[in-house]
């Protein structure tokens, strides 16, 4: 089981905050994280913060709550966050979104220099990781994973269409772009996980527009077409959507953008671009 975060003194602060998406049935993947690579030296240390990021409504049946907390008194990486939909269609973006607010804003993970998306299927390399972003503290508005490019359906609150080339997107969705209908080819870190620098995860977690976003989204529930449609708001995809469409534009309109797997070998003038950029 991880151990909780040090309560040394001093403490070092924590690299990062790692929040794995988990639905409230999937104990066994979660214990299969907790006795894989939730062993590693740097998990147990506390320098790296694991929480099962688990949505709750208030409306689930009494025994799945009290599961839940029971597993949450047995393991401080359990993390219950209080949201209003946890089905798939849209609760994996609204949970995403309560995740970056929660720990931007409470610590131990506040005080983190990076945040972190994960799934609860996926096998993370905590050495590897820990010394690749290490390397990149110094810059600002790290936005780091696996890229692909997408456009994003402003009212269907989904990706519209993803793939590697953006200019191939671009043709694709240009009646839909035209129309005003689908945002213009943003990049977008795809799954295993998704890791934004502590400012970066806290200019969404406090954006008006990302919260106003989020919270509309219910709408379509309401709308038989919309709600029919088999089709669901991927929270990969809207980490990206919110960085080039939802920030303030107060907010730094550059990004540090590293691929994973990019480490020693970069030029801070290739990897500064500005938000909406394809390069």
């Amino acid at each position: 089981m991880p151990s909780p975060p040090c309560t040394a003194t001093p403490c070092a602060a924590p690299l990062i905050a790692l929040g794995v998406l988990s639905a409230q049935s999937n104990l066994p993947r979660r214990l299969g994280i907790r006795q894989s690579w939730g062993r590693y030296e740097d998990v147990q240390s506390g320098r790296v913060l694991l929480r099962f990021v688990i949505g709750v409504t208030g409306d689930e049946v009494g025994s799945t709550i009290e599961a839940l907390r029971v597993e949450a008194a047995e393991n401080p990486d359990v993390q219950l966050l209080n949201v209003r939909i946890t089905g798939r269609k849209l609760g994996p973006m609204h949970t995403t979104f309560a995740w970056l607010q929660h720990s931007t804003s409470t610590l131990p993970c506040s005080s983190a220099a990076y945040v972190a998306k994960l799934d609860d299927d996926c096998y993370i390399n905590v050495p590897e990781l820990v010394q690749h972003l290490t390397l990149l503290q110094h810059l600002p508005m790290v936005y780091y994973g696996i890229f692909y490019y997408s456009t994003w359906l402003h009212t269907g609150y989904r990706h519209f269409a993803s793939g590697y080339d953006p200019r191939a997107l671009k043709w694709q969705g240009g009646e839909c772009m035209r129309s005003g209908n689908c945002s213009s080819p943003f990049p977008f870190a795809a799954a295993p996980a998704q890791v934004l620098s502590i400012d970066l995860a806290a200019a969404i977690a406090a954006s008006p527009l990302a919260y106003d976003y989020t919270t509309s989204s219910l709408d379509i529930l309401s709308d038989p077409k919309q709600n029919a449609s088999s089709t669901f708001a991927s929270e990969d995809v809207w980490i990206g959507y919110a960085i080039h469409d939802l920030l303030p534009s107060s907010v730094d309109p550059y990004l540090s953008r590293f691929c994973l797997g990019q480490r020693d070998n970069y030029s801070e003038a290739d990897i500064r671009v500005p938000r909406g950029s394809m390069l």
